[in-house]
């Protein structure tokens, strides 16, 4: 096999795994796995380059920095884009303030004086309102 074919070979491997990454540190071993300086797939494919014929390496040291660019441009992409908050729903902005709760409510009795009257009222009755206290004359006259 030539070292052109294990180029592309090696490129599309590793822009398909990464693609499949699904959190940052399956990035980081994809990263290792292809880029590694010690172990990686691009430094086999490198010590294999000094094997090649001097009328060759041109073209293949052309072609090993174009996958390698390619990689790690893959690579970095992925890596923002997984970087990036989860979800976000459309048309919600979470840096703007939040609706006010209301504060407090009406006082039971207050509440229950409102619906006696809404109901006196259904009745037909009218509901006047006065002193709380009335004297004997007022009362009963």
């Amino acid at each position: 096999m030539n070292l052109l074919q294990v180029l592309d070979d090696y490129q599309n491997e590793a822009l398909q795994v990464i693609s499949q990454c699904g959190e940052l540190s399956e990035i980081e071993e994809a990263r290792i796995r292809f880029l590694g300086k010690k172990k990686g797939r691009l430094k086999e494919i490198q010590t294999q380059l000094s094997t090649a014929k001097p009328e060759e390496r041109p073209l293949l040291g052309k072609r090993f920095n174009e996958a390698k660019n390619a990689v790690e441009a893959s690579l970095n992409a992925r890596k923002d884009e997984l970087a990036k908050p989860a979800k976000q729903v459309a048309g919600l902005d979470v840096t703007l303030p939040g609706t006010a709760f209301p504060l407090g409510r009406r006082h039971p009795i207050s509440k229950t004086v409102s619906e006696f009257k809404e109901i006196a009222g259904r009745l037909g009755f009218d509901v006047a309102d006065g002193p709380e206290v009335e004297d004997d004359y007022h009362n009963f006259v």
